[in-house]
Order: C-alpha cells, then structure tokens, then sequence
C-alpha cells in the first residue's frame, strides 16, 4: 500500500499468517496506490526477493533505499 499523507486499513478476511511493515518513502508527495503479489508459499523454497526501489527487479516496488527477502526452509537444512 502506498499512502500520500495518512492511511486507514482495515482486513476483513480469513485468518492467514502475514507481516505488515511500515517504510517510511524517502520522498514527500508520491501517488497513491496499492501492490498485490500472489505467491504459492508451498512452492517456496530459500530465499525470495519481494519488493525493491523501482530502480532493481522484484514483484514489489518499495519507494526507499530497502530490500525485502522472504525465506522458507525446512528443519535440519540450515
């Protein structure tokens, strides 16, 4: 989710595991919008790139100089 000024957000679905992490844009007065990425957890294995700055590729564009990995493995691998 990418807000201007404020935001409200509000999830009415079925329980799911999920993080929620606020980045601050490294800029003032961006567009707003909003980013989806369907992904089939199953098939993950190792680490996954999720979101970028728009310069590098990644399903997600995040407005800062941040990169999110995601990560799935199974117990005795590490």
């Amino acid at each position: 989710m990418n807000a201007v000024k404020s935001f409200y957000h509000k999830e009415t679905s079925e329980a799911r595991e999920a993080l929620q992490i606020l980045i601050r844009p490294e800029q003032e007065d961006l567009d707003s919008g909003i980013q989806f990425f369907l992904r089939d957890v199953e098939l993950l294995e190792g680490w996954q790139l999720l979101g970028v700055p728009k310069e590098m590729d990644a399903p997600l564009v995040i407005r800062n100089q941040v990169a999110i990995n995601d990560a799935k493995f199974f117990a005795g691998e590490l």
